[in-house]
């Protein structure tokens, strides 16, 4: 097993870089020792990113432990086969959509055809861990439940909860508190891989949030929208199952490109391997600076859009005079504008 691993700690460190309370540490567990403050990984991932592995550390003082791969041979980990869940877990969840905030949100948005039609797509679910929780299956290209991630939003706004806390858990997690189920090995893959058997000639779009992929399915059709879940989740294992694809990521907006330089250094990653990967500017290119600020994905992009171009006063014609980039992004993504 490896010898260095991030504590779970019930209460979060202060970032050497940033200064929040977003900080995990190492611990040695040969020694059962905590590494130094210093040594550990902050969790906001786009507006920090800050990460010390022991690695770096050790040779950085050097220090020779059996870290350091050149020296001494590292122990590797024996990799666990994945745990399922049984896909009646999924059926059942199937149900109390009017109790489900994601849900309501999305009818802010859509008409109740296109919200059932993105339910049945990616087989939603509601929760009832949280009042209002929605469960986003993983289910992958063989039709196997690799899990379910339990996450709440806010109905109006469509914006996670992460106040008090951060709600975001596992079906897995749950279920082993409550002692239903006694083991459980997570073996993610990228949600809405089922979709991959329906249609085998769509390119596919990658972006990071279940939610944006839920979106933008309805808003642009000609791509088969797959979310990796976070800012890290892009390696060759879970994009395996689209190889042969053609692939376009979607990052997320950030001040200092963060998102869009991460996923382009993982673009490189792939394309070595033989992926036809390519990561899109769209956003980069035709945000402001405040939308870069908000941290917008594609799909928040487009409904504030949307709305605009919708509402009585948002007239298609006055914000095309405004703005000329509108028309533009239009022809891009061929949305259709229902009145001028």
């Amino acid at each position: 097993m490896y010898r260095y691993k991030l504590v779970k700690e019930a209460k979060k460190q202060i970032c050497p870089n940033c200064r929040k309370r977003r900080f995990v540490r190492y611990i040695d567990l040969e020694k059962d020792e905590i590494l130094p403050n210093i040594v550990g990984r902050c969790d906001r991932e786009v507006n920090c990113g800050y990460h010390l592995t022991p690695k770096q550390y050790f040779e950085t003082n050097g220090v020779l432990t059996s870290y350091h791969s050149s020296k001494i041979k590292r122990e590797t980990k024996k990799e666990e086969p994945p745990t399922y869940h049984e896909l009646t877990l999924v059926t059942q969840s199937g149900r109390n959509f009017k109790q489900n905030n994601f849900i309501q949100y999305l009818k802010t948005i859509f008409n109740e055809d296109q919200v059932k039609r993105i339910i049945l797509r990616y087989l939603l679910g509601t929760s009832n861990h949280w009042d209002g929780a929605t469960v986003f299956w993983q289910i992958d290209n063989n039709n196997l439940v690799r899990g379910g991630k339990i996450m709440l939003y806010l109905s109006a706004t469509g914006k996670r909860v992460k106040k008090p806390f951060n709600h975001i858990t596992w079906v897995h997690s749950v279920l082993l508190k409550k002692k239903v189920i006694h083991g459980f090995t997570l073996s993610q893959c990228l949600f809405g891989s089922h979709l991959l058997n329906q249609d085998k000639n769509k390119p596919v779009a990658i972006v990071e949030s279940e939610k944006t992929a839920c979106i933008m399915s309805e808003l642009y059709d000609k791509y088969l929208w797959l979310a990796c879940g976070s800012l890290s989740n892009i390696n060759t294992k879970m994009f395996n199952p689209i190889k042969e694809r053609k692939i376009v990521l979607y990052p997320d907006l950030s001040t200092n490109q963060k998102a869009f330089n991460k996923w382009t250094e993982k673009r490189d990653q792939l394309s070595e391997k033989g992926f036809d990967i390519s990561v899109s500017r769209l956003l980069e290119e035709k945000s402001t600076v405040l939308q870069k600020e908000d941290g917008l994905d594609i799909a928040d992009f487009f409904v504030q859009n949307r709305k605009l171009l919708f509402s009585k006063t948002g007239i298609y014609n006055k914000l095309k005079s405004k703005n000329s980039n509108l028309e533009k992004l239009l022809e891009t993504f061929d949305l259709v504008i229902p009145y001028g």
